[in-house]
Order: C-alpha cells, then structure tokens, then sequence
C-alpha cells in the first residue's frame, strides 16, 4: 500500500522549502490529496517521480521563493508547531501544522475531496394541533356566527348568550303574522322566560332547540287560535245560513210570480210587494221549499179575499 507523505516530509525528501512544494502542487507539478481536515497527503511514489524529474541533467533547478516573514513559517528547533512547546532534542512530535494551507483559496477548497458528511437530526418537534375552528350551525345567521367565532376568548359566556339569543329569535319567527299584537308580546315574554341555557344545552342541535321553542310558541297561541277557529266556523256557519234563507226567498217569490201571472197588473203588482215583505220578515234558514210556498199561499188567499171584499162593496 502506498505511503501518504505530509508536506514537511515532502519537502525534506525534495530539498526544497515547504512553501516551495505549496506553489509547486498548485501549479499541477505534483499532486496531492486532502484530509478530512483539509491537510495535504503526497503518495511517497509522487514525490519520488519528482525528485526524480528534478534530478534529470540539464534541468535548472528554480530559485527558491523569498521566505516569508510570518512566524508561522520558520522553523524553530526542538519547537512544537502546534503548540509552540520546547521539547527536548529526542522528542517526536507530528509535523501536520506545515501541511495546513492558511491561504487556501475557495477554488481549491472546492476542489478538494469531499469529507464525510453527517447531518446532524434534526430537532424533535412536538406537534400541536391547530385550534379548531367555529363552524355555523344550521339555521344560524351570518352576523351571530362571526360574533360568536371573534369574540368567545374575550368572554367566555358571549357564545352562550348568543346561542341563547338565536333560539328566541327562532321561536319569534314562528309568530304568525296574523297574530294580535297582544298576544305577540305574550309569546315574546315566555320566550325570555323560557329560553334558558339549562333548558338549551351547548351540546343540543339547533334543529332540535327550533322544533322545542317553536312547540313552545303553538301552546301559547293555542287559546288565540282556538277562538280564531271557533269565529271562522261560526263566520262561515251564518254564511251559509244566509245564503239557505237567500234561496228560499228567491224560491218564494218566484213561486207568487207563477201564482199570480194571470192577475191584473194592480193588484198582481201590489200582491208580489206584499209578498217579498213577508218572506223577508218571517223566512228561517231551516225552512223547506213547501213550507216557504204555504207561506206564500197565505199572503195570496188574505190578499185575494180583501179584493173580493172590495169588490162586493161597490
């Protein structure tokens, strides 16, 4: 297996200086890999191709560079260049410092081989689930939805309140237009009376809460609409009384016209007035049609014998 040289070792075996060898495998004359660190290594078989390239005859050896004055450069005798410690003469100590390239530029950097490469995990975030959101219950109007969503966190009790309100305005709704304004005002005040958040629960369906508050509104106006029942019957009972009696009327006069079509017209004229006056005093709407042409009849014979009797006189 080939040996990795580092770039102190490197130069020793080149005789050249270590900044030497730096400008050297920059310009591609030798070629080095890199550390996890970013260090350079030089394959021992690379640095002997070298050195013997630089050893061919005729070859002019290149000026050494002008050794820079940082201090990091200089070799001190017996000198960690790590640390900076003196050492004793037979101490050891790795010479990586001289291999690590201060002026390393982002090109080269980008060159080099890649380290390996761990992410660290990732932080463990506790997941919170959002808050979640009002939604409108059925039959609820825009204006109480946006107020019961935007403001329960500033009182608690205001979405109670609203929801309560809501129920009212429901059983309100449920008022018959026709309804007097009495009895209204009585629906409205059972209405505060009995809507309650005991007997509204926040758990109860508003569909539920409307079938129970509109119950509650039919039984308050249950009087009211048993005596609007009662004057509709009887409205329609005298109607229909009126229109019996109308047609019996009707029947009786017409049956004087057919008795008194051969009359002369005075007294036939003055017989049928008679008659009309009769029928509309002493007419009932239970009557038959033969006890209103009997009545007729009596008018007829009265009027008939006062005629003879006038008659005979002169």
């Amino acid at each position: 297996m080939s040996k990795h040289l580092t770039i102190g070792q490197t130069a020793e075996r080149l005789g050249l200086q270590v900044d030497t060898v730096r400008k050297m495998e920059r310009d591609g004359r030798i070629r080095a890999v890199r550390t996890d660190g970013g260090h350079r290594r030089f394959l021992e078989e690379e640095v002997e191709r070298v050195r013997k390239n630089r050893n061919k005859p005729g070859r002019v050896k290149s000026t050494p560079p002008r050794r820079r004055s940082r201090a990091s450069n200089r070799a001190i005798p017996n000198r960690n260049p790590n640390t900076g410690e003196f050492v004793g003469q037979d101490s050891g100590f790795p010479d990586d410092s001289e291999d690590f390239d201060e002026e390393l530029s982002v090109d080269e950097m980008e060159e080099a081989e890649p380290t390996s490469y761990r992410p660290a995990p990732a932080p463990r975030v506790q997941y919170t689930p959002p808050p979640q959101q009002p939604r409108p219950q059925p039959g609820e109007s825009d204006a109480l939805f946006a107020l019961r969503a935007l403001t329960p966190l500033a009182d608690p009790g205001l979405a109670d309140r609203l929801r309560l309100q809501n129920i009212k305005g429901l059983g309100r709704a449920a008022i018959p237009s026709n309804t007097p304004p009495e009895w209204q005002g009585r629906v409205i005040a059972e209405l505060e009376r009995f809507v309650t958040k005991t007997q509204f629960p926040a758990d109860q369906s508003l569909y539920k809460a409307a079938e129970i508050v509109q119950a509650r509104v039919g039984t308050v106006l249950r009087p009211w609409r048993e005596a609007e029942e009662q004057a509709k019957r009887a409205k329609e009972a005298k109607e229909a009384s009126d229109r019996q009696r109308t047609a019996l009327i009707a029947h009786g006069t017409e049956y004087a016209r057919r008795e008194t079509t051969d009359w002369d017209w005075s007294p036939r004229s003055d017989a049928r007035a008679e008659v009309s006056k009769v029928l509309a005093r002493d007419v009932e709407p239970g009557w038959t049609d033969h006890e209103v042409e009997n009545l007729v009849d009596e008018v007829l014979d009265d009027w008939d014998d006062s005629e003879d009797e006038d008659e005979a006189e002169d």
